[in-house]
């Protein structure tokens, strides 16, 4: 068996130079990739901001309509059929079951001021609230006088 000769530590690794056919076609690749990448992070930023604002909508409308009460996905539905605002922020959920989801994607997130929070349970399923966001700290608000 032929021993190999140990490597030279002292010495800087040879620089790796984009002169070969085939290294160059994987870059370009690899940089066809990146421009892909970066384009649909940019289409799924623009959907973000998209939802971000729904999201307020609803928060707004939530709060418009049922204010300090703890209310169940089935009572907002049946008080979208009289709040257009409510009706249009809830967009084509028809169903209780689908209304608790859409609620459950925002809850425990401050929008527009406010915080939805599950609260219980009843027989009409998962009992919501809304917190006004400033309260989720336990300091002074800026500029409000602590003492």
């Amino acid at each position: 068996m032929l021993a190999r000769p140990a490597p030279d530590r002292d010495r800087a690794p040879t620089p790796v130079r984009p002169t070969d056919d085939p290294l160059r076609a994987l870059v370009g690749r690899l940089s066809a990739d990146l421009a892909a990448v970066c384009e649909r992070v940019a289409v799924l930023e623009r959907a973000a901001r998209v939802h971000a604002d729904d999201d307020v909508a609803l928060m707004a409308a939530l709060v418009a309509a049922v204010g300090a009460c703890v209310f169940s996905a089935a009572e907002i539905l049946d008080h979208a059929t009289i709040d257009r605002d409510l009706h249009a922020a809830l967009r084509s959920r028809r169903t209780a079951k689908a209304v608790g989801l859409r609620l459950r994607g925002i809850a425990d997130q401050p929008l527009g001021g406010f915080v939805l929070r599950r609260v219980g349970r009843d027989e009409h399923g998962i009992l919501w609230g809304l917190q006004v966001a400033s309260d989720l700290h336990p300091g002074p608000c800026p500029g409000e006088d602590p003492g």
